[in-house]
């Protein structure tokens, strides 16, 4: 395909060519001085790199965390605190509590994004392709939580999930988080 491509356009004359060079020119300058231009969170890196550094960036990383929901709020004190056993470990919101589970999924679904794409699962290798809505992950995590609960699993224990790198093993860490558990992963991807 490349071989025809290039004939085509040698039998073109270089006045076309260089008609095409230069409106490949000009859409390349606008993607780059929109990127330039762009604001939001990544289109304002180095502001928000700058004040990410300012007074250790408590107040930064509490303005972030505030993005999230809480069950009990960090304060600005504890955002981040050295580990008293080291000088190079952190402790990050050591006064707040949240659940990972539930800002990945019930947040969504309660703020009316059920049915909105959470998870697109395709595999080249089985030829494999599973689409999961907000609502349909929440369930699914919501069943296999009761099933680790029914199992004895709860807050604090540790759970290891060995999977292949499918739906399954994130609906197993999520219901791991969503019970308080802790989880280790060990990608069976590539077990025989």
């Amino acid at each position: 395909m490349m071989l025809f491509l290039q004939r085509r356009l040698l039998k073109r004359p270089i006045s076309k060519l260089l008609s095409v060079k230069a409106d490949v020119h000009n859409i390349c300058r606008r993607a780059l001085s929109t990127r330039e231009d762009a604001h939001g969170r990544f289109g304002k890196y180095k502001e928000h790199y700058d004040e990410s550094l300012r007074d250790n960036g408590r107040e930064y990383w509490l303005k972030a965390a505030s993005e999230l929901d809480w069950y009990k709020a960090p304060t600005l004190e504890n955002t981040l605190r050295t580990h008293p056993k080291s000088e190079y470990m952190h402790q990050w919101f050591t006064d707040g509590k949240i659940n990972t589970s539930y800002n990945c999924l019930d947040r969504h679904v309660l703020e009316g994004r059920g049915e909105q794409k959470a998870l697109i699962y395709d595999s080249p290798v089985t030829d494999t392709k599973r689409h999961y809505t907000y609502a349909e992950l929440l369930n699914e995590v919501s069943q296999f939580a009761a099933a680790l609960s029914d199992l004895g699993v709860s807050k604090g224990d540790c759970v290891v999930i060995y999977m292949p790198m499918i739906p399954e093993a994130i609906i197993a860490m999520l219901a791991t988080a969503r019970i308080g558990a802790i989880h280790s992963v060990v990608c069976g991807g590539f077990a025989s």
